[in-house]
């Protein structure tokens, strides 16, 4: 305030320092919520430390500024519409909610009761209002929101799976057998079916990132080669991404094999890409993957990964913040500030770090360093049809999925197998208690109409303790490890599997009674 509107402030008996001024001033210096007065032009002609403090700002400062220049853009109108109220004499004090911009520019939530002081004559004097930061309340139900909406997609996505996968396996059972069993290497179709089954496990591997992120599934880790993925998804920007935004990638790694899940190195780069190229939208520039093995004799062998664009960059104060869970930089509904976090969490889990630097206008640079395990990875998809390993073993399998059945049927029948099929759980109990001995192994879905996957073993170890059972499952939710051996089943496997991976685990059963 100017001296000469302190001098008033002091002289009107109806201002609240006019007559007991030391005392309020000592009040007004030491509340922790935030005090300002307003005049009825909207310039804030005083505020106390706190205030000053909430909005990072000098007090000096703060009484410069016009109460709407404060004031979040979306929130100016409501509060106007509050103001209102009090000069059109509707009520004596109002309390609403809304957003501050503070001097870094980021939104501040604060609950705020205002009360119009008039004087003797009903004439508006000016505005006081106290202020307090909840901040730190609406970031607790932005989290509880975000929470639920996580649960939502884990409800659905559980919902699904089953189905999904069920379609999954049929499509990669059926396309694997044809090309084991039905086409020659120079067939001109090999190289489609084989796209075929390349697709389909991209598809099982979007679910994986679903349960991934809703925590619903744990991720099995793995030799992965990162060059091929980071290839995949350059393809992938350029087709997608608008013209204005160049995509880079730089390979300079002569080892690149790390343990994770081909799902999650996906996820990470994807989600670092797409940060990056939204930096750009508006002006344009360069999106750079640079990956590459580190030099550092002190440590390990590892690799880094470093995600760069040419964007808007990031002040310090959002730097430090990008990757707490639910902070966001987006508003409306554009994003769930979950990305960063999940990236984080992923990367963590993977015994790694990852680090960020960047400067307001000067771009940005995510750099993801990775403990290297310098193996030759395993063929993803192993084609080479395997010798006959069956040698004559009686299998009971259930689905009530036809296709499923039907395709199992033919494979393992064609790896040397008998095979009995069944479309549902009743129908395979029954089918097993007419001859208990005559099977070598049971193989069953998890999520059956009749008995659940889980049910029907425990039914069937009752008359026969000694039947190995395999449980297949869309997600393992369904059945945990722990419970599977509780009940005596031998193995749980995923959905969708290859045959060759069913049949290790078949002869790794009947081979090691």
């Amino acid at each position: 305030m100017t001296e000469n509107q302190n001098k008033k402030v002091s002289e009107d008996s109806s201002h609240p320092f006019g007559e007991s001024g030391d005392f309020f001033r000592i009040v007004f210096d030491n509340l922790s919520i935030g005090i300002c007065l307003m005049d009825m032009k909207g310039q804030i002609i005083q505020a106390n430390p706190y205030m000053s403090k909430m909005l990072g700002y000098g007090q000096q400062e703060l009484v410069s500024k016009s109460y709407m220049e404060l004031t979040h853009p979306e929130d100016t109108e409501l509060t106007r519409e509050k103001l209102e109220l009090l000069l059109e004499n509707q009520k004596d004090s109002i309390k609403f909610r809304k957003r501050y911009l503070n001097a870094y520019k980021q939104p501040i939530w604060v609950s705020i009761g205002a009360h119009l002081k008039r004087d003797d004559g009903g004439n508006p004097q000016y505005f006081i209002s106290h202020i307090t930061d909840i901040s730190r309340e609406k970031e607790l139900e932005e989290q509880l929101r975000q929470a639920q909406k996580t649960e939502a997609i884990a409800t659905l996505a559980g919902g699904i799976a089953h189905d999904f996968n069920n379609i999954l396996s049929s499509v990669i059972g059926n396309a694997e057998f044809a090309l084991r069993h039905e086409l020659k290497e120079d067939d001109p179709a090999t190289y489609s079916v084989r796209q075929i089954i390349k697709a389909a496990n991209r598809a099982s591997f979007l679910v994986k990132q679903i349960f991934s992120f809703s925590r619903r599934q744990k991720t099995k880790s793995s030799l992965v080669s990162i060059n091929p993925i980071a290839k995949e998804i350059v393809k992938l920007l350029k087709a997608t991404l608008p013209t204005n935004i160049q995509t880079r990638l730089i390979l300079k790694a002569n080892a690149d094999t790390v343990m994770a899940d081909p799902a999650n190195i996906h996820q990470v780069l994807m989600n670092l890409c797409t940060n990056a190229a939204k930096a750009m939208q508006e002006k344009g520039g360069t999106l750079e993957i640079r990956i590459k093995n580190t030099e550092d004799s002190l440590t390990p062998p590892q690799i880094k990964i470093s995600v760069t664009d040419t964007g808007k960059g990031m002040p310090e104060e959002i730097k430090e913040r990008i990757f707490d869970p639910y902070f966001t930089t987006k508003t409306g509904e554009k994003g769930t500030g979950l990305g960063l976090p999940v990236v984080y969490g992923i990367v963590s889990d993977l015994q790694g770090k990852i680090t960020v630097s960047s400067e307001p206008e000067k771009g940005s640079c995510f750099s993801v360093i990775l403990p290297l395990h310098v193996a030759k990875p395993k063929k993803e998809f192993p084609y080479q049809s395997p010798p006959l390993s069956g040698g004559g073993e009686h299998i009971l399998f259930v689905d009530d999925d036809e296709q499923i059945v039907e395709f199992m049927e033919r494979s393992l029948e064609a790896l040397g197998y008998q095979f009995t099929g069944n479309f549902g759980s009743i129908e395979a109990f029954n089918t097993f208690c007419l001859s208990p001995e005559q099977f070598d192994i049971v193989i069953s879905d998890m999520d059956m109409n009749g008995y659940s996957g889980d049910v029907l073993a425990q039914k069937l170890l009752e008359i026969r303790s000694d039947i190995p059972i395999i449980i297949c499952t869309g997600y393992d939710e369904l059945l945990t490890e722990e419970r599977a051996r509780e009940i005596g089943i031998r193995e749980v496997i995923l959905k969708p599997f290859m045959i060759d991976e069913i049949n290790e685990i078949i002869r790794r059963i009947l081979d090691n009674p």
